[in-house]
């Protein structure tokens, strides 16, 4: 399963990419083939990314404006699906995992992200049950940094309940 191409990976901190000068190959564990490029971070990368954060929360109307929030994660669950092919065969490739379990993944974070959009939309401060036993707050505080810590070299979308979770258990905040 060829790739025909080589990918890149950099840091997306207020509005611009920054890899910083410091790029790590990301490596196919089945081949050993390198299939791309991935900024490596730190402190400084995670402090300016939260501050970036903070600062658009507080100074845009991304905060009260919930419509232009849904938009943004429903055009996002619309690239994710256009080119869904391509994001499950670099997933299988990155990670060695079958490619229809790639595939799957790739599915569900895309419906996750339009599940996510339609809560969006909610009114802040309601709790509910998004599936058995497992229970959600809808508060308009920053989500924290989707992307900024990831497994490995991993170059691929991961769901969003899956980031989450984990993220509520490293976020310093």
């Amino acid at each position: 399963m060829p790739l025909g191409k080589t990918y890149s990976a950099a840091h997306w901190i207020d509005g611009d990419f920054s890899d910083d000068g410091v790029m790590v190959a990301a490596v196919a564990p089945s081949t050993g083939a390198d299939i791309g490029k991935v900024a490596t971070g730190g402190r400084p990368q995670a402090e300016a990314a939260i501050a970036a954060a903070a600062y658009a929360f507080e100074t845009s109307e991304w905060t009260q404006n919930l419509r232009l929030r849904a938009a943004m994660l429903f055009a996002a669950a619309d690239r994710m699906e256009a080119r869904a092919p391509e994001l499950a065969l670099l997933l299988a490739i990155e990670t060695g995992k079958p490619i229809r379990a790639a595939r799957g993944e790739i599915a569900g974070t895309i419906s996750e992200t339009r599940y996510y959009a339609g809560l969006v939309r909610t009114v802040a401060g309601r709790m509910i049950e998004v599936e058995p036993g497992v229970y959600s707050l809808l508060a308009r505080e920053p989500a924290g940094l989707p992307g900024s810590s990831s497994h490995g070299t991993r170059l691929a979308s991961c769901s969003f309940a899956r980031w989450h979770r984990r993220w509520r258990r490293v976020a310093p905040w």
